[in-house]
């Protein structure tokens, strides 16, 4: 990587992330962007989302959310689809509707094929 061009961000690891995966780096900041602040409306409940961190591979990509007043409360979206992030918000409104007990710590989201 050329010295001049990250001298001055090198503190910033995002930036920094940004500038060696290109494209990629693009496709996780426009999810980020769908995800990240939205009001999620349950039945009972409501909350805001926000997006802690995202992970893609070659076939899955994770999105870890909390609300945004609560940060101990943690799901991990395992989003097959990750073009599709209203698929990954529908999966939210029903995890939310779920009694505490039935909710688990991460949702498999949409299918390929």
């Amino acid at each position: 990587m050329d010295q001049d061009r990250t001298r001055g961000v090198h503190a910033d690891p995002a930036v920094l992330h940004a500038l060696s995966f290109g494209e990629p780096a693009m496709a996780r900041d426009a999810l980020f962007a769908r995800l990240d602040g939205q009001l999620i409306n349950g039945r009972e409940r409501a909350w805001r989302t926000e997006v802690v961190s995202i992970v893609a591979e070659r076939d899955v990509t994770w999105v870890q959310v909390v609300p945004a007043d609560d940060p101990s409360t943690s799901v991990v979206l395992r989003l097959r689809d990750d073009k599709r992030p209203e698929l990954a918000l529908a999966a939210l409104r029903e995890w939310l509707d779920l009694p505490d007990d039935r909710r688990t710590t991460w949702i498999e989201v949409g299918l390929r094929g």
